[in-house]
């Protein structure tokens, strides 16, 4: 079942966690970015480090993205001879601010 993260402004910096609880503790991590909607051409580029582990939980950083692009994310861990998945859609929209001066 595909996860959708509640949706991200171009300007923020968030944490998207991925939750293997039920399966085991991950190590390895790694996160696939693609873009299901929209158009950017380096949909990698909203990667802001690499993720970490916090428990059973694999964290990792986001920046920027494009307004109205939705990101696909595969974030794949080993945990014993497994290699399970967990999957996300991260949308990218601007919230309305002040008018400009």
């Amino acid at each position: 079942m595909t996860t959708r993260f509640d949706t991200k402004d171009p300007d923020e910096d968030i944490t998207a966690e991925f939750d293997f609880t039920d399966l085991g503790i991950p190590s390895a991590p790694e996160i696939e970015i693609e873009v299901t909607e929209g158009v950017d051409a380096t949909p990698e580029s909203i990667r802001l480090g690499s993720p970490s582990i916090v428990g059973s939980k694999v964290l990792q950083r986001f920046t920027g993205g494009i307004d109205g692009v939705e990101y696909g994310l595969r974030c794949f861990a080993n945990i014993g001879s497994d290699r399970p998945l967990i999957d996300a859609i991260l949308p990218v929209r601007r919230r309305p601010g002040p008018a400009p001066a």
